[in-house]
């Protein structure tokens, strides 16, 4: 998703991908050359957010997957809250991000890599930016942070399901 967003964006993008992604000579060049930086979903990333505070610093866009991790399923997982600490420590917006159809764009081709957006958008990618956000400083307070997550994957979530990307699962929960 983070490669077609940088597609589309008329601006340049930074931000984080999969550490794994950055395996091997070329891509490693590549990934570090566009603007992304390695990272873990596993592990404390403070090398790599502290890239991304310089990045803000000079005005310049990131783009974080708050859910964490690729996710192949339709819907929205569970967010983690390092966008929200960093936006709140930077004074920078959030702007939700709503990509709808992206869990299998290219499922008829495994043959191509994740440098495949580059070669061309995929067909059915949709995006909807919602209205920007604001975390003041006292966001990072627990329960505020808390709040803050839930705020934006629900009006992430509110999206996919009003353009019919999103269904009721067995348990009556929105996948």
């Amino acid at each position: 998703d983070g490669l077609a967003l940088m597609t589309i964006v008329p601006r340049p993008m930074h931000g984080l991908m999969k550490r794994s992604g950055f395996e091997g000579l070329i891509a490693n060049w590549y990934l570090r050359g566009i603007g992304l930086v390695p990272a873990d979903p596993r592990r404390d990333n403070y090398d790599a957010f502290t890239a991304m505070e310089r990045v803000l610093s000079t005005g310049r866009l990131v783009l974080l997957f708050p859910e964490g991790d690729v996710r192949t399923a339709p819907g929205v997982g569970p967010f983690q809250g390092g966008f929200l600490l960093l936006a709140s420590r930077m004074g920078a917006p959030v702007i939700p991000a709503a990509v709808r159809w992206s869990h299998d764009p290219w499922a008829a081709r495994p043959d191509v890599g994740p440098l495949r957006y580059l070669l061309r958008p995929p067909r059915g990618l949709a995006v909807t930016f919602l209205g920007p956000r604001w975390y003041p400083a006292d966001a990072i307070e627990r329960d505020r942070l808390r709040g803050g997550l839930e705020s934006v994957r629900a009006a992430v979530a509110g999206e996919l399901r009003a353009r019919g990307d999103m269904r009721a699962g067995p348990s009556g929960e929105w996948t």
